[in-house]
């Protein structure tokens, strides 16, 4: 006698055999999605550890800045980051345009 599983995907013979095929079919199903978890975990690890180390980077060139130094140029990646670091460099150009103009108009070199 043939009977349909509770979604009525696979119909099996209420066998041994059927109830083998079953549970492989199963157990592959969740082993791809167990796979898929964990791939899309690495993914997102992966991500983290690119924003972070970008973030790490502008905050320790946004430091050099405080301490007077305008000749920063951060590094603009791919990634929300990336659009910061350029805005910074943005600011930091215009800045440092300020401070030349300024000195060259009281004459200081």
């Amino acid at each position: 006698m043939l009977r349909q599983s509770p979604g009525g995907a696979y119909p099996f013979a209420m066998t041994t055999k059927g109830i083998r095929l079953h549970l492989d079919r199963v157990q592959k199903a969740f082993c791809t999605w167990i796979t898929g978890l964990f791939l899309l975990v690495d993914q997102t690890r992966n991500q983290r550890d690119v924003l972070v180390n970008g973030a790490d980077h502008l905050f320790s060139d946004i430091r050099v800045v405080s301490a007077g130094d305008l000749r920063v140029n951060a590094a603009v990646t791919n990634d929300p980051i990336g659009m910061l670091a350029s805005a910074f460099n943005l600011a930091i150009g215009r800045f440092r345009r300020f401070i030349q103009n300024r000195n060259s108009v009281f004459g200081i070199l």
